[in-house]
């Protein structure tokens, strides 16, 4: 597994405050992080994306965006620090139904 703590488990680094900027560079981590590293050697490495944990839909955004590769990502362990809900919370809903099924 390849973690991508450069930007923060949850992406947090990349720019909030320029917010467009801040996703695209997240979503150029996760593209280059699948198709440059973990597709050099495919099997070898899991691809970890990291999601925008910022506005409520752009976690789920990024989910669909990336279903080439992503079958796992990093995020805050509890969002709440963020002031954002608790993962107990309906806020995240369409978060966990967005994950593929693995059967």
């Amino acid at each position: 597994m390849c973690f991508g703590n450069s930007l923060g488990f949850d992406g947090r680094l990349s720019t909030r405050r320029l917010i467009r900027a801040g996703l695209r560079h997240l979503q150029a981590y996760n593209d280059w992080h699948y198709d440059e590293w973990c597709m050099k050697y495919p099997g070898r490495f899991i691809p970890l994306g990291i999601l925008p944990t910022w506005g409520h839909g752009r976690p789920v955004a990024e989910i669909h965006r990336f279903r080439k590769g992503l079958s796992h990502h990093l995020d805050e362990q509890n969002p709440t620090v963020q002031g954002l809900p608790s993962i107990h919370n309906e806020y995240w809903g369409p978060f966990f139904k967005a994950w593929p099924t693995r059967t």
